[in-house]
């Protein structure tokens, strides 16, 4: 995608990388804690998934520079937010015995998702492509955006879900945990 329609070389890739991993540990050391602080884990991880979501699915409408970059990087923020307020909420909900248990589980249903997600992105990217390329009126965005747009309004809709896990949950010091 980046070098197909952003005309980014392979250093500029690295460099988006690289940008977006500061990104994220700036995120998760200074930022989520604060924002914990005011506004709770659930809300949080609420926001850090729409963030995502929606920062996910619109870089891939967006082609141009820095509009592009800035999104890119803002869909890392959002994931920084979701990642680290949906541990916290794993451990916080869950009984001591079952702790580690649970955050493992957590970890690897993630690393799951980076087993199957590059194999999906691929084939949907191609199909993408290719379906605008012969010219189908039926594409869903331009050339190489469905995976992008798919999953970003997939993480856009799950936004709700911690809200609604704070509402089972009771808030109120009635957690039975995990």
């Amino acid at each position: 995608f980046a070098t197909q329609y952003l005309n980014y070389a392979q250093r500029g890739i690295n460099a988006s990388m690289s940008a977006a991993a500061l990104v994220a540990v700036v995120v998760q050391l200074l930022v989520v804690p604060r924002l914990c602080a005011r506004l709770g884990e659930h809300v949080s991880c609420a926001l850090g998934l729409g963030l995502l979501g929606l920062a996910l699915g619109a870089s891939s409408l967006v082609r141009t520079q820095p509009l592009h970059a800035s999104l890119f990087l803002a869909s890392r923020v959002g994931l920084a937010i979701s990642e680290t307020t949906n541990a916290a909420i794993t451990a916080a909900n869950s009984r001591p015995e079952r702790r580690a248990r649970n955050l493992g589980l957590l970890q690897s249903t993630q690393a799951g998702g980076r087993i199957v997600s590059p194999l999906l992105a691929g084939w949907m990217y191609e199909r993408s492509t290719n379906m605008v390329t012969k010219g189908a009126s039926t594409a869903l965005g331009p050339p190489g955006a469905l995976p992008f747009l798919a999953v970003g309004a997939l993480v856009a809709a799950t936004a709700p879900l911690p809200l609604l896990l704070r509402r089972g949950s009771g808030d109120a010091g009635d957690k039975k945990g995990l």
